[in-house]
């Protein structure tokens, strides 16, 4: 009767610490996402606007599943080899994040390249096109928004 009881005993200490563990494992996603959105939030109070990066024309520099911040300020600020977000491809809808190779104040329009593109952007980008220029890279941090906002997350 005695080892019985032993073994009843045993087996709701061990069901408690498997409770406390899943739930400490659960405290700690949550704090890891509670992080991740804080991490993707409190720039945008700041006034930069946040991109995943989702191709590696921009490697090494900017590793795809990176997160770039940017933020608006003057075309003619913007000097050659600093990192841009303007809105580009065939219809003008997407957003890209290239290199500035030059900037050309007269024609108002910006020569782009990727780091890892061997020649430069067929079209230069005009000064309306430009969304900012990019202040901070978070590796990896894309990846972790995409499964947090999406259906797995």
């Amino acid at each position: 009767m005695y080892e019985k009881r032993k073994k009843l005993e045993n087996g709701k200490k061990s069901g408690k610490a498997a409770a406390y563990l899943l739930k400490a494992v659960s405290k700690i996603c949550l704090l890891l996402a509670v992080l991740a959105g804080a991490l993707s939030a409190l720039p945008l109070f700041l006034g930069f606007q946040a991109y995943i990066i989702v191709s590696g024309s921009m490697e090494p520099a900017i590793a795809q599943g990176s997160v770039v911040y940017a933020r608006y300020v003057e075309p003619e600020e913007i000097r050659e080899g600093d990192i841009i977000v303007f809105y580009g491809g065939r219809n003008g809808d997407a957003v890209t994040t290239h290199r500035v190779m030059e900037n050309r104040t007269a024609e108002r329009e910006f020569i782009t390249r990727g780091d890892a593109n061997a020649d430069n952007d067929m079209l230069p980008r005009p000064y309306e096109s430009l969304i900012g220029r990019v202040e901070l890279s978070v590796p990896f941090l894309g990846k972790v928004l995409s499964v947090l906002s999406g259906r797995t997350g």
